[in-house]
């Protein structure tokens, strides 16, 4: 896990390794949001990995994190639910150049 761990930070940008230390009793929470926030599809599946092996609760902790919370006014394709009554807008009408109501 340690030889995965420095594999983890070495292909991380500068700026988001210098947090993570093997020694931090919190690495695996940093290693979630390091985990949300880079777009890098296999470091995220080196932080996969790393939090499977750390065991059952880490894995569990990371798909709740991955998965955004559902609003109650929309709907799993993230299209909202509430009803917007439809105004009644009359177009402006016009015959030979006058408007007519």
């Amino acid at each position: 896990m340690v030889n995965l761990f420095f594999e983890i930070k070495r292909n991380l940008p500068f700026e988001l390794r210098s947090p993570l230390k093997i020694s931090n009793a919190n690495l695996c929470d940093d290693l979630i949001e390091v985990y949300l926030s880079i777009d890098n599809e296999a470091n995220q599946r080196l932080i996969e990995v790393f939090l499977e092996r750390a065991g059952e609760t880490w894995g569990k902790k990371l798909c709740s994190a991955r998965i955004p919370p559902l609003d109650k006014n929309t709907d799993q394709r993230g299209i909202s639910n509430i009803k917007q009554p439809l105004k009644s807008i009359k177009k402006a009408r016009y015959y030979r150049g006058v408007l007519v109501e």
